[in-house]
């Protein structure tokens, strides 16, 4: 069990662990008495996970957070030539 399988349990990251998580590698070896490597036996070597990008805009996220403190409502903001979201807020926030 890794260390990293504590990374990602909340939103974005969550959604997406399985893909920016990628594979583990280990290798497998023989050794004498005294710890020290006498033969390789198997080696799979680690994956690296895949790169997501994202359309939002912190500044404007944060600026529509602050308009909406305090009152109850939700805004979505999204780019009308890719259909990416910019800003995504909902009030009261959990």
């Amino acid at each position: 069990y890794a260390a990293t399988h504590d990374i990602g349990k909340l939103g974005i990251e969550r959604y997406y662990e399985d893909v920016l998580h990628g594979q583990t590698g280990y290798e497998e070896v023989e050794v004498n008495n005294r710890g020290r490597v006498i033969r390789q036996l198997k080696e799979v070597p680690p994956q690296a996970g895949h790169d997501i990008y994202l359309t939002l805009d912190l500044k404007l996220q944060q600026y529509i957070e602050t308009l909406l403190a305090g009152s109850r409502a939700a805004v979505v903001v999204t780019d009308p030539r890719t259909g990416g979201v910019l800003a995504l807020v909902s009030t009261p926030s959990y």
